[in-house]
């Protein structure tokens, strides 16, 4: 137990100082305005950046509508690849190098509790590949109507992402999804549950100070010779601390169940902003 803590504690270190392709630097996000003396924010080209990646670490369904009963419990690894627009101006200036990948992929840890009538909470684990970044989630789910032969199950899931170790980037996901799903038997040994889902995402991203010349040690001092190059991004405008951005995102996905392993298929559309293919093998109990 011993060598296994002191492994994960020397991982994270190296993690930690190792600045991957896809790490945010907001640095380049800004302009000099020469009246002003000061850099000013590229606030579009933020919004334009913090959904993108808002949309692709939102958190994943992956999960039909039906619920575990009360006593089910399930774990499982998941992967989603997110193309991005890397070749965008928006992408090259915040990120570490100014060579994006072309897509976001995320591997996750997931943990599912069934609870009684109908109810089930949920909580993921995950990191952005080539970063520094990881992502903690929570959700809650409860399916209105279950079990029923001729009519699909419905549920309704809850659930908040949060970004963490991101550089100047302060981001949430929260999303509200509403779920159809049918489960048909195969063979008399599997089952097969095709699921469609809408959710309601808000990317909400948070005001931040920036520095512009983060190469610079000289005082900030606002002269001539040493102009300021500090700026805020994040914030709707001067007077709203926050900026939320709606989205609306289409599931289309499919569950193959066996006697214990579960494996599941989800492709998520997201008018005007990005898509996603997502994975997950998983055990339920």
């Amino acid at each position: 137990m011993r060598k296994y803590i002191v492994f994960l504690l020397f991982t994270a270190v190296c993690i930690n100082g190792y600045a991957g392709q896809n790490d945010i630097n907001l640095s380049g996000l800004s302009y000099y305005d020469y009246s002003k003396r000061t850099y000013v924010g590229d606030r579009e080209a933020f919004n334009k950046l913090a959904n993108e990646l808002g949309v692709a670490i939102a958190p994943k369904l992956l999960s039909p509508a039906s619920s575990l009963g009360q006593a089910g419990f399930e774990i499982g690894i998941e992967t989603s690849i997110t193309p991005i627009n890397s070749n965008a101006d928006y992408w090259k200036k915040a990120v570490e190098g100014g060579n994006p990948s072309d897509s976001i992929t995320v591997g996750s840890f997931r943990l599912r509790k069934g609870f009684p009538q109908s109810f089930e909470v949920g909580s993921t684990v995950s990191y952005i590949f080539l970063s520094q970044m990881f992502i903690g989630g929570v959700e809650a789910k409860w399916a209105a109507v279950e079990g029923f032969y001729y009519l699909p199950d419905i549920a309704a899931r809850f659930s908040v992402n949060r970004l963490f170790n991101a550089k100047d980037l302060d981001l949430t996901d929260g999303g509200l999804d509403v779920i159809l799903s049918k489960t048909f038997g195969v063979g008399g040994f599997m089952q097969i549950t095709p699921y469609f889902a809408y959710t309601y995402l808000e990317v909400i991203t948070s005001r931040k100070t920036i520095n512009a010349t983060p190469w610079d040690t000289r005082d900030n001092g606002g002269t001539s010779e040493y102009p300021i190059d500090q700026f805020t991004l994040g914030e709707k405008d001067a007077s709203h601390s926050n900026n939320w951005q709606q989205n609306n995102r289409f599931i289309f996905g499919l569950k193959l169940k066996g006697h214990i392993i579960t494996a599941y298929y989800e492709f998520a559309l997201v008018p005007d902003a990005v898509n996603s293919h997502s994975f997950k093998i998983a055990a339920d109990f």
